[in-house]
């Protein structure tokens, strides 16, 4: 009778050595998703910004137009998911260029270009490079 005893604790010792081996391979790999879904969630916010944006330019032709998204957040009608801050540039000639950041993020698009690029978010550095100057 002992003897089953010991086997069932050794099994059991067996068993909570396998989970932790799991846990422990599983963690890296969790928060790189999470790390991944939240800078590609950053991207999606960043798309729809430059839409709206080019909303905001059709409806007002011909003008340059400098928006803080910090007070001027309404005026571009972005649906969704919103960044805390950011700036957004709108040329007369219809070229939107931001930067825009939310705690973790930020996301920078330049002039005509289609490309984002994306950085940890750093206060202060997370603006056009002509607004450095």
């Amino acid at each position: 009778m002992l003897k089953k005893k010991n086997g069932f604790v050794v099994s059991l010792k067996m068993m909570i050595i396998i989970l932790i081996i799991i846990i422990v391979i599983s963690i890296p790999i969790v928060n790189t998703i999470i790390f991944n879904s939240q800078k590609n969630a950053m991207i999606d916010i960043a798309k729809e910004i430059d839409d709206a944006a080019y909303r905001y330019f059709i409806a007002h032709l011909g003008q340059n137009i400098t928006l803080d998204l910090s007070k001027d957040m309404d005026k571009i009608g972005l649906a969704g998911a919103k960044p805390e801050g950011g700036i957004i540039k709108i040329e007369s000639t219809g070229n939107v260029s931001f930067a825009i950041y939310n705690d973790k993020w930020c996301v920078i698009k330049k002039d005509s270009s289609a490309t984002y690029e994306i950085k940890k978010y750093v206060p202060n550095e997370c603006v056009l490079s002509n607004e450095k100057e």
